[in-house]
């Protein structure tokens, strides 16, 4: 009997390491350095070129101040995205929000 093997790639998921190291305003050298991984690591990873782990995820995420989630879904650079616009208001003006979106969901009978 022959073996059956895919016909697929696994394809490589993004990470927004670039967008988070320039909105952290660090360079490739200064992201190394507080990771403890080679400035060439950095640019592989930025590129796709090296795969990553969740040990290293935590890693980079310690090292730019986000969680490590947001390496994989969060382009801080997006300033129309729901988060964008979350992180620029206070705790006060974000249960307001919260509320505000919890009527919404009401009212569109969900």
């Amino acid at each position: 009997m022959a073996k059956v093997r895919p016909n697929f790639k696994p394809t490589r998921r993004r990470l927004f390491l670039t967008e988070w190291r320039k909105h952290r305003q660090l360079t490739q050298e200064q992201l190394a350095e507080r990771t403890g991984l080679s400035q060439g690591m950095i640019s592989q990873l930025e590129t796709g070129r090296s795969d990553f782990t969740g040990n290293l995820l935590d890693l980079l995420s310690d090292a730019l101040m986000c969680e490590p989630a947001d390496l994989l879904v969060r382009n801080p650079a997006d300033a129309e995205a729901p988060w964008s616009v979350w992180d620029t208001l206070d705790v006060p003006q974000q249960r307001l929000a919260v509320e505000m979106m919890k009527t919404l969901k009401r009212a569109s009978g969900e």
